[in-house]
């Protein structure tokens, strides 16, 4: 089967849309798929939320399965006018097989992310260097410190700053 992974913008996905349903009112099976690629933050909240509830009760935030977020992120990504997916028949016609969220990152994601930058920027892996950029960052809930508010996209910069 081949597959493309697209960014895509409305137009090209209403297009998009368009060829799908065609070959779905026809009963026809396509001999190809689609991935959509999306910046949106559309069902961030709902991410955010699941992933609170799991570290609650004392739960691991590698334990969040997919089934524990599609429901509420495909309904999140429908209803938010800013998505980009927006009352579209992509999921309103059941076109989207599945999400892929992106959880937010604990202080040991964030070291992590620090170490491969290093390791990107060809520098000497430096822990105590990673772990000062992990705790430069901001988490959330504020008085637990779990959850980065921001992901690996900003540590380049703030590794700069302390090599």
């Amino acid at each position: 089967m081949l597959c493309h992974v697209l960014y895509i913008t409305a137009a090209e996905k209403q297009n998009i849309t368009n060829t799908l349903l065609l070959h779905d009112n026809k009963r026809q099976i396509p001999t190809y798929c689609f991935c959509f690629s999306s910046d949106s933050n559309a069902g961030g909240d709902g991410i955010i939320q699941t992933a609170l509830d799991f570290w609650r009760k004392g739960r691991d935030r590698k334990e969040i399965e997919l089934k524990d977020l599609e429901t509420a992120l495909s309904l999140s990504v429908f209803n938010d006018n800013k998505s980009g997916f927006f009352r579209t028949s992509l999921i309103d016609k059941n076109l989207v097989d599945f999400f892929v969220p992106f959880l937010p990152l604990e202080y040991r994601h964030v070291v992590q992310c620090a170490l491969a930058e290093m390791k990107a920027k060809r520098l000497k892996l430096n822990h105590d260097v990673a772990d000062k950029v992990a705790r430069d960052l901001v988490y959330f809930p504020k008085s637990e410190r779990v959850f980065s508010v921001k992901g690996c996209k900003t540590i380049e910069s703030k590794l700069d700053f302390y090599i």
